[in-house]
């Protein structure tokens, strides 16, 4: 059985995490800010362009800032989505919500 891609994102270095933490504090008690997703349920060739993009650094920038009872993101150009959402980092979600809420978030809720 071929093995399947679940989601490609970009990780962010330790030092930029710190920055944005600093910049942007987390409210809720689950703190995350360590990606962005690309593309999640890639299709082969959503799979096959992200092959030929690792190790390639990116410069993310901060363009917006959501935040409600159970999540808080921020919106970042510098990269684009292959699936069509909006490009985010989820900086931290309340308990018993997962970071996936970040997309709901930022379509309005």
């Amino acid at each position: 059985m071929a093995e399947k891609t679940i989601y490609w994102a970009i990780l962010l270095h330790n030092d930029s995490r710190s920055k944005l933490l600093k910049k942007c504090k987390p409210i809720h008690s689950n703190v995350f800010a360590e990606h962005i997703t690309i593309v999640f349920n890639p299709t082969q060739k959503q799979d096959e362009i992200m092959m030929d993009q690792l190790g390639h650094e990116r410069t993310l920038t901060v363009t917006g800032f959501r935040v409600d009872d159970k999540g808080q993101a921020v919106v970042v150009t510098g990269e684009r989505r292959l699936d069509g959402g909006i490009p985010h980092i989820t900086i931290s979600c309340a308990d018993k919500t997962k970071p996936f809420y970040s997309n709901e978030l930022l379509d309005g809720g």
